[in-house]
């Protein structure tokens, strides 16, 4: 929605800067969860958080092209992550606790290298397809410069997604090496029935792999993502981008490598290609080397550690502010307004009352003898009978 209204936020610096600064939040703040969590379908859960924090910054600092590109690159992997996630829970009999797993690539094989190729493309790294996405996003928040007073905001969103990068890859690959490396933790009856996953798992496996691998090669190479000029042409009538802070624009003017094989060659001499890999291999080294580190530092960071794998609070802080605000409100309403005002209120000493009363009134005049009703017929015949003599 953001991106197909860019004729209207480009007109506005400071709507962009509160979609940079939302964007930059989500991905960083996701990300520091996502560390310290246990439950493997909650550690790719806060992973799409972050993600879509990349994009929303993308289209904070007017690259709308990259944030759908990454939405795009993004929807291969993460599926990948979450379907190899759904076969490694129906594999170890719905246990989802990444600390009772361990071990399992000797059971699930084919599971087991679709989610590698999967945890490469969330990290960003070449040649899988969250690597160009990510790239090009990261690329643009760097070399996009808001108006002054404003100057802030793109040094802050550079160091989210930069730290983000960081951080995303060494979550999901402590995810990684938790399930399918580190010791074997998986109890005995559980062992018993680990097998690979059937066909309906893992052919879906293997075709969001392909996506995975591919659709950012392909992407920037058949849509022009990173050449401003092929980009205007194919989205051309979508996405509206003033020129005066065009990030992709300034990307080429700077010489920033165009295609696929130029963004891998230039992967190296980036920052984000170095922080990827030291985010995969401080995870190898606590996880897969030194597997008594992660418990020390867990101790030693007490209250962070406990902030962070409670979710920075955010479930209470939402119980506290709206959940039980809006809790005692129903109740009041339903106490003293369903029951009091209007059940006992309107409905019964209003309604009901007043129609039992008149029934029971009206009831007085049927008391079944014959003389009472002749005697109201006489002076109804009467009554008319005088009536029409007045009016005659």
């Amino acid at each position: 929605m953001v991106a197909r209204l860019s004729p209207m936020f480009e007109y506005s610096e400071v709507a962009l800067v509160a979609v940079t600064l939302v964007g930059a939040i989500t991905a960083w703040m996701c990300a520091t969860i996502g560390l310290v969590q246990n439950d493997i379908k909650r550690v790719i859960a806060y992973s799409t958080c972050s993600q879509l924090g990349y994009m929303f910054v993308a289209c904070g600092v007017s690259a709308y092209s990259a944030g759908i590109f990454h939405l795009m690159t993004h929807a291969y992997f993460k599926a990948l992550l979450f379907l190899a996630a759904g076969s490694v829970i129906h594999a170890v009999m719905a246990e989802q606790d990444i600390r009772k797993m361990g071990q399992l690539r000797k059971y699930m094989p084919i599971t087991y290298i679709t989610m590698l190729l999967a945890a490469l493309a969330l990290s960003g790294v070449p040649p899988f397809a969250g690597f160009f996405s990510k790239d090009l996003i990261i690329e643009a928040t760097m070399v996009r410069e808001f108006s002054e007073g404003f100057e802030w905001v793109g040094a802050f969103a550079s160091f989210a997604v930069l730290s983000g990068v960081f951080m995303t890859a060494f979550y999901t690959f402590r995810m990684f090496f938790l399930t399918f490396h580190n010791s074997d933790r998986v109890d005995s009856h559980t062992k018993s029935h680990l097998h690979e996953s059937p066909k309906v798992i893992t052919v879906p496996l293997i075709i969001l792999a392909i996506g995975a691998v591919l659709t950012g090669m392909w992407g920037i190479t058949a849509l022009g993502i990173s050449d401003p000029d092929m980009l205007a042409n194919y989205f051309a009538g979508a996405i509206f981008v003033s020129d005066a802070h065009n990030p992709l624009m300034i990307l080429a003017e700077e010489g920033a490598p165009h295609g696929a094989m130029g963004m891998i060659l230039h992967a190296p001499f980036t920052l984000p290609f170095w922080l990827a890999l030291g985010g995969i291999g401080l995870a190898y080294y606590m996880y897969f080397k030194e597997t008594t580190m992660p418990a020390k530092i867990a101790k030693a960071a007490g209250p962070l550690y406990t902030f962070l794998l409670n979710k920075w609070y955010w479930d209470e802080l939402y119980e506290k502010i709206f959940i039980q605000p809006a809790r005692r409100l129903g109740q009041a309403l339903w106490q003293k307004g369903d029951l009091g005002i209007i059940d006992r209120g309107i409905i019964h000493s209003g309604i009901v009352d007043s129609i039992k009363s008149g029934a029971a009134r009206l009831r007085t005049t049927q008391t079944g003898m014959v003389y009472h009703y002749a005697y109201a017929m006489v002076i109804g015949v009467f009554g008319f009978l005088t009536y029409l003599m007045l009016n005659g």
